[in-house]
């Protein structure tokens, strides 16, 4: 969720994220789950694309557990890496959740996704994260967009987009923190990553509103997009907060 930026910052800004993404794929030099977690978002993204719903439930759930290696490999406490990994373990019960009933959400699915992001923001609150002001209100003013095309398109969803977007844009708020913009080039991506969640999680309240019992091009384009970004933010916010 940034906030109003000059070209200058916009710009800075940008090549941060170019440069903690280039950093995250550059893993796979000597982080062998790297490539498979690469590999197994493409093919989903793919799937997503022509509609093979069944590879879909098989293979999506995979992406974020591959993942924890960062975790592992952390120099953080115990419990550190245990919060962290947990919360990517429980990620990959919202996908399942998220594919099983797309429309409908379960309670399974919401507590997945609040404990997912509960491991990001227990490392963020460790790094001692602050949420700024005008963080804060954009993070509200996103939480009451989603609730709000929930309440219009598909009332079934509020909940759902009430309590794991809520967790999602405290994630996206404490990860603006500006200070992580100035240390290194993994935590500098911290926000990038974030950003990209919260955007994955607009996408998925779109599509499961807007575009409801749907499935042409378009949607399965929304679907593969919402993926990509969905584990593209995750690698990101994970390489940040392991270190």
């Amino acid at each position: 969720m940034p906030q109003e930026l000059g070209y200058g910052e916009f710009a800075q800004r940008t090549n941060q994220g170019i440069e903690a993404f280039v950093s995250s794929v550059k893993k796979v030099n000597d982080r062998p789950e790297r490539i498979a977690f690469l590999g197994v978002t493409e093919l989903t993204c793919w799937a997503r694309t022509f509609g093979w719903d069944k590879v879909t439930r098989v293979i999506e759930p995979l992406i974020l557990p591959l993942l924890a290696g960062e975790a592992v490999r952390s120099s953080e406490s115990t419990n550190q890496k245990v919060a962290l990994g947990a919360g990517l373990a429980a990620g990959a019960v919202a996908s399942v959740e998220q594919a099983r009933v797309p429309e409908n959400p379960s309670g399974l699915g919401v507590a997945a996704v609040v404990g997912n992001q509960a491991g990001f923001i227990t490392r963020l609150v460790d790094k001692r994260a602050a949420i700024s002001a005008p963080s804060a209100i954009a993070a509200a003013g996103v939480l009451a967009a989603g609730i709000g095309l929930a309440a219009w398109k598909n009332p079934k969803l509020v909940p759902a987009t009430a309590i794991g977007g809520a967790a999602t844009v405290v994630t996206a708020a404490l990860a603006n923190d500006e200070r992580f913009r100035t240390t290194t080039t993994e935590e500098a991506g911290i926000s990038h990553g974030a950003n990209l969640m919260v955007l994955a999680e607009g996408a998925r309240v779109v599509r499961n509103t807007v575009f409801k019992g749907k499935k042409g091009l378009g949607v399965r384009l929304l679907e593969a997009c919402t993926t990509g970004m969905q584990s593209v933010g995750q690698m990101l916010l994970t390489d940040g907060v392991a270190k």
